[in-house]
């Protein structure tokens, strides 16, 4: 793993971009996930890096839950949902602040995908929570 040099989101290649955003999915999220969301998740940032940048940084605005909107929008299948509402027409306000706060989680990302500390463990019980999830997802999925 390289190191990224902070700069403007903008000025990132789409390598640097797609590879700050793996970083945000799972460094910052404190959900299980599988391989195939993992992909499908990595797939959404190659296409798109932007829109997956803006999805972040409201996430960071909103709760700073890290990738769980994302994920949970995915596996619901209600991702056009999530993009509509990211999308919906700006007032200078919200574009400020958008600005302000995507800075500000741009160089918390670069910072920690540089130098990344050991995140928090998830309990047993968490951990438990989520693979009974997972397992009753994938029952739901071999039914229909």
């Amino acid at each position: 793993m390289r190191s990224i040099v902070l700069k403007n989101w903008n000025s990132y290649s789409i390598e640097e971009k797609v590879s700050l955003l793996m970083h945000w999915f799972y460094y910052y999220g404190k959900r299980l996930f599988t391989l195939e969301e993992l992909k499908d998740y990595q797939n959404l940032c190659m296409v798109d890096p932007d829109r997956m940048f803006k999805v972040a940084v409201t996430d960071f605005i909103v709760d700073g839950s890290g990738p769980v909107t994302v994920l949970e929008a995915m596996r619901q299948n209600m991702l056009d949902e999530l993009f509509k509402i990211i999308e919906m027409p700006e007032t200078e306000d919200i574009k400020d602040t958008y600005e302000a706060y995507g800075q500000v989680l741009n160089e918390e990302l670069v910072k920690t995908y540089n130098f990344p500390h050991q995140s928090i463990p998830m309990t047993e019980e968490e951990i438990f929570e989520q693979i009974t999830e997972i397992f009753k997802r994938e029952d739901k999925g071999k039914s229909k």
